[in-house]
């Protein structure tokens, strides 16, 4: 399952994550996300730039290098909203079961849709009550 989660955006219709809930924590090793990282690397049209300057400059990504994630509190495990990332070069992932995959913040997570870059639909929605 965390496989196609991060291969192929897979999702049910069970699957909602809303600011405020508690999102546990998943242990054991995960030594296949990691090369689920790397192929969802080689999914984006650039898969080589080395930070998303240089990605945004390039002109030449297709998203796939950038996701959104909940953005939670350490001990409680509570989401306190979402953000983006940018995914590294695939050579950044270390195919150990326990290692660290880190990847680069750029900002609150993008409306679907939106002109500017980001993971686009299914993503994070900003809902706003207008008067």
């Amino acid at each position: 399952m965390i496989r196609q989660r991060i291969t192929t955006d897979y999702h049910s219709d069970g699957d909602v994550v809303q600011v405020g809930m508690t999102l546990p924590r998943v242990g054991g090793a995960k030594t296949s996300a990691a090369s689920a990282l790397w192929e969802r690397v080689g999914q984006d049209s650039d898969a080589a730039s080395a930070d998303y300057a240089s990605y945004l400059a390039s002109g030449h990504g297709n998203g796939r290098r950038v996701v959104i994630m909940p953005v939670q509190d350490l001990s409680t495990s509570v989401v306190y909203g979402f953000g983006m990332f940018f995914l590294l070069p695939a050579a950044s992932y270390d195919h150990t079961g326990n290692a660290a995959w880190c990847a680069v913040y750029v900002g609150q997570a993008a409306i679907p849709n939106s002109p500017g870059p980001g993971a686009g639909t299914p993503g994070a929605y900003n809902i706003k009550l207008v008067e």
